[in-house]
């Protein structure tokens, strides 16, 4: 409440919440677009041999704060960062929060006695909380969903001659996610919420195979294969909240992500080379197909708990079952023999909230780690699991806004192993919007 304020006063107040919002404003809508530009050039965080299958490898979904806590946070909101993971939890949010996010990734692939070194960076998220009525909050978000993005080549002998071929199988692209999402609490200690929205994208592959001939005539057949995916998609998510003792609470999450259908237009393209000329296929310079389909999208399941003590400490835990067993390609196939899952653990620490001197008192520490059982198998039938552990800092800066540093190292099991590292940055801007004060 504000008090003995002259009209003078009041208006000054009133056009400094207004200047803030004008300016957050357009920092969101500056931002928005140009991450739709972005999203639309580059998509992946590096090399990855795994995403020639399916539609690519899955981004985490979580944001910089909660992927320093190994990506949970099914069951854990402070109110302060946006949760994307479970849409119930976003109406523990009281201000309007914008958050905008980069990942980086940098890996060594190792298949015996070869090595590759790689690295890739890209926007990971942009998004924006506000409530709509003390019980309720919508947030809207724009995401990678996928990313694609490998070359694997091979040369062999053709059987019965002195000639070789080269085969090259490259890949780019992915796929997006724009949502929107509401939260609502229901009573005192029960959070509802769904998220809603589309995912759309391309994906481009090309198949080389190259004659190599003695009379340096090489023989080249190209496949370009291009689809184009969009659909929507739903996530729906529940929590139960309730006070153990004196600021200590539990919590009970759960979301489930239904099985997705994706319209898909596929355009493949043959053309074959000698030299530098293009000759013939099928009495033609070029074939085309075109084609129109559908890909499913498999649904998760996820499940998490909490202990926590508001701005002090969190300790959560979540489980995932993703049914990559129910995921079909454009022939309706399945690429996938087995599910996966994923077992996650992480903490947040916070010395001293309100602390009036000393930075590092109100600096949140954080720390996780992940297992992730992966619907990639060996060719001897073994699972390929990936590990990691990660560690996090976030830094305050005015009001309730804070700068989020994030780091992870990990492992890829299989024939092709992977180390990686990865570094995520985050921003998360809070303000106060459609709040009325009173005036006396």
């Amino acid at each position: 409440m504000l008090k003995n304020l002259t009209m003078k006063e009041e208006v000054q107040v009133t056009s400094n919440r207004l200047f803030r919002k004008k300016n957050l404003t357009r920092c969101f809508l500056g931002l928005f677009a140009f991450c739709l530009t972005q999203f639309g050039y580059s998509q992946g965080i590096g090399n990855s041999p795994y995403t020639i299958l399916g539609v690519g490898e899955r981004y985490t979904g979580a944001f910089s704060a909660n992927q320093a806590m190994g990506g949970t946070g099914v069951a854990s909101a402070n109110g302060i960062y946006i949760n994307n993971i479970n849409p119930a939890l976003l109406a523990w949010n009281k201000f309007t929060v914008l958050e905008v996010g980069v990942m980086g990734q940098g890996k060594k692939i190792t298949e015996g006695t070869k090595t590759q070194r790689d690295f890739g960076a890209n926007l990971h998220y942009i998004a924006i909380a506000f409530p709509i009525k003390p019980r309720w909050t919508m947030s809207f978000q724009l995401m990678p969903h996928t990313y694609v993005d490998y070359e694997v080549r091979s040369t062999r002998q053709i059987p019965n001659t002195q000639n070789f071929a080269k085969y090259i199988n490259t890949g780019k692209g992915g796929m997006n996610k724009a949502s929107i999402s509401n939260g609502f609490i229901i009573g005192k200690t029960i959070f509802l919420g769904a998220e809603t929205g589309l995912l759309f994208g391309g994906i481009d592959r090309e198949y080389v195979s190259q004659t190599l001939l003695n009379d340096g005539q090489d023989y080249r057949l190209v496949l370009l294969d291009r689809a184009n995916h969009r659909g929507a998609f739903i996530r729906g998510g529940a929590a139960w909240r309730p006070k153990i003792k004196e600021k200590l609470f539990m919590s009970l999450g759960a979301t489930v992500d239904m099985s997705t259908k994706l319209s898909t237009e596929r355009l493949q393209t043959v053309e074959a080379y000698s030299g530098d000329r293009t000759v013939a296929v099928n009495a033609a310079d070029t074939v085309q197909n075109f084609a129109a389909g559908t890909v499913t999208l498999p649904a998760n399941y996820r499940v998490g708990f909490s202990i926590e003590k508001p701005n002090k400490l969190t300790v959560t835990a979540d489980y995932t079952i993703q049914k990559w067993s129910q995921f079909r390609n454009f022939s309706n196939r399945a690429e996938f023999s087995n599910d996966g899952f994923v077992a996650s653990a992480g903490l947040a620490y916070t010395p001293n909230f309100l602390a009036t001197t000393g930075y590092f008192k109100r600096t949140e520490y954080r720390f996780g780690v992940n297992y992730t059982r992966t619907p990639y198998l060996t060719p001897d039938g073994k699972n390929v699991n990936d590990y990691h552990a990660s560690l996090g800092f976030g830094l305050p800066m005015r009001n309730l806004s804070y700068v989020n540093l994030g780091f992870a190292v990990g492992k890829r099991d299989g024939v092709l192993k992977e180390n990686y590292w990865r570094f995520t940055l985050g921003f998360t801007l809070s303000d106060q919007w459609f709040i009325k004060y009173k005036l006396d």
